[in-house]
């Protein structure tokens, strides 16, 4: 058991708090700036209540991401269509750039 000065533990929680908050200006940042990544993902989440790595792919591309692999309109969630950001475009069904499997696993470069 360590024991500190009174001092010593008052500059070991300011060093700490200065972390926390700077850490935790740096995520909202983030967050403020890709909030139309954050709302694609939402909305696909709210379609599809599922999303792959390959629809994260097409959101991050800034396109309207398709439906997960082996998705049918019988698997639609009660309750409607999400709104959706006319600023995106939906991405083709077969995206050949997309380096990602269809089983959803990560690339091997």
């Amino acid at each position: 058991n360590t024991h500190y000065s009174e001092d010593t533990s008052r500059e070991i929680d300011q060093e700490v708090r200065e972390i926390l908050d700077q850490a935790y200006a740096t995520a909202k940042t983030l967050l403020e700036e890709n909030r139309d990544i954050l709302e694609a993902m939402k909305d696909a989440l709210m379609e599809y209540e599922t999303i792959d790595a390959k629809q994260i792919d097409q959101i991050m591309k800034g396109k309207k991401p398709g439906p997960p692999d082996g998705w049918s309109d019988n698997d639609k969630p009660h309750g409607g269509t999400p709104e959706v950001h006319d600023d995106l475009q939906e991405a083709p069904a077969d995206d050949a750039s997309d380096p990602t499997p269809k089983d959803g696993t990560a690339p091997t470069n």
